[in-house]
């Protein structure tokens, strides 16, 4: 079941999210953009979020927006 409180690429804001985090995009190798992020949107649970990205493969800013999301558009072609 999906949580709204966590951010997947299951959920609504999504594109939002990649979008924002694009914009800021220097990867340290950590999540400190993507945290950032989250917290700027608002209404999410940051840690929970980062760990389900984790989860997906997205250890760091640049999976998240490289990998991921990337991964993901190819996919849904």
């Amino acid at each position: 079941m999906h949580r709204n409180d966590v951010m997947t690429p299951e959920h609504p804001r999504w594109k939002h999210f990649i979008e924002e985090l694009s914009k800021s995009l220097i990867c340290t190798r950590t999540t400190e953009n993507a945290h950032d992020v989250l917290v700027y949107m608002g209404g999410l649970d940051v840690e929970a979020s980062l760990e389900a990205l984790r989860i997906l493969n997205g250890n760091c800013d640049c999976e998240i927006v490289f990998g991921l999301a990337r991964d993901l558009r190819r996919a849904r072609v």
